[in-house]
C-alpha cells in the first residue's frame, strides 16, 4: 500500500490541509503516517526513492533564514526508519524536494545543487543519467519543483507567458530536457478551455499517488467562485483524459501563504517499497 507521510507540525499548523489529506487517504485505501518534526516542509529532508532504494541526503538549506519561512533552524536529523523499510544514508548534500526520478534510470536535479559533482558521480557510477537544470537566478529557494513536474513520463511546466518564456535559463532547460528524450509540454498549451494561469499560476505543486493527482486549492482574488468551480471541473476532465488520473482537491490556502503546498508538505513511501505502517 502506498503511504503518504506528513509532519506532526503540519497537523498542528494546517488543519484544513490535514483534514483533506486524511479524508483522501481513508476514502481510497492510501496509508497516512505522521513523522514527528517541527518543520512542515517534509519533502525537502525526507528520503528520496531512486530505483528500489530510499536515499537520505544531508539537508542544509540556505534559504530558511529569510522572513518568508518560520524555521530559522530547520531539523538536521529526523527519525524516518519507522516509516521507510530501509534507508541508505549518503554523505551528499541535496534537497530532496528538488530531485525528480523517472523509471528509465534518469534523475533530474531541480536545484542550485550543493556538491552536485559528488551526486552526479555517485549515481553515474550506478548507471543513472543525472540531468542538472539551469537555475532561475531570481529563485532564492534554489529549486524549480514548482515549475517542472513529471506526470506519466511527460514533463509539464506551467507559466505566465510574460514571466518565463523570455528567460534564457528556462529555454535552455526545455532544450536540455528534450535532448534527453522527454516530452516537454507547457500546461498552458493543453486543455484550451482551462485558464491555467489564473487558476494555478506558476505553481505545479501537486502530488501523484497511484491513480490520483492531488492539486492545491486556494482562493484567487481575481476569480469568482463560479469561475473556480468551472475550472476545477475542466481540470478534472483534462487529467482524466490525458493521463488517466482522478483529480482530488486539497485545501492549501493556509500553506501557500507560508510558501508551499502539497508537494512540499508530503513525502511518499511507494507501494513497491512500503511495509505495514501504523
Amino acid at each position: 500500500m502506498a503511504t503518504i507521510l506528513i509532519s506532526s507540525e503540519t497537523t498542528t499548523r494546517y488543519k484544513k490541509f490535514t483534514g483533506d489529506i486524511s479524508s483522501f487517504c481513508s476514502d481510497n485505501q492510501i496509508g497516512l503516517s505522521i513523522v514527528k518534526s517541527s518543520n512542515p516542509w517534509i519533502r525537502d529532508f525526507a528520503p528520496v526513492e531512486i530505483g528500489n532504494t530510499n536515499y537520505k541526503f544531508i539537508y542544509q538549506p540556505y534559504y530558511h533564514h529569510t522572513p518568508k519561512y518560520r524555521e530559522p533552524n530547520p531539523p538536521r536529523t529526523i527519525e524516518f526508519n519507522a516509516h521507510f523499510p530501509e534507508i541508505t544514508e549518503l554523505n551528499i548534500t541535496a534537497d530532496g524536494g528538488a530531485i525528480l526520478v523517472d523509471d528509465s534510470r534518469k534523475i533530474i536535479l531541480l536545484s542550485k545543487a550543493h556538491n552536485s559533482p559528488k551526486f552526479i558521480a555517485y549515481f553515474g557510477d550506478r548507471g543513472y543519467t543525472v540531468i542538472q537544470l539551469y537555475p532561475d537566478p531570481q529563485d532564492f529557494t534554489g529549486h524549480l519543483d514548482g515549475i517542472y513536474r513529471i506526470v506519466n513520463k511527460t514533463i509539464l511546466y506551467s507559466h505566465s507567458l510574460d514571466t518565463l518564456s523570455n528567460n534564457q535559463w528556462h529555454n535552455d532547460n526545455i532544450d536540455l530536457l528534450k535532448a534527453n528524450g522527454y516530452n516537454v509540454v507547457a500546461i498552458s498549451d493543453m486543455g484550451e478551455l482551462i485558464n491555467w494561469d489564473l487558476y494555478l499560476g506558476m505553481y505545479m505543486n501537486f502530488l501523484v499517488v497511484e491513480k490520483f493527482i492531488l492539486i492545491p486549492r486556494a482562493k484567487n482574488a481575481k476569480a469568482s467562485k463560479s469561475f473556480h468551480g468551472l475550472m476545477e471541473a475542466r481540470i478534472a476532465i483534462f487529467f482524466k483524459s490525458e493521463f488517466g488520473l482522478e483529480t482530488i482537491w486539497i485545501n492549501c490556502e493556509e500553506t501557500i501563504k507560508d510558501g508551499g503546498a502539497i508537494h512540499c508538505l508530503t513525502s511518499m513511501v511507494s507501494q513497491k517499497s512500503s511495509q505495514i505502517i501504523s
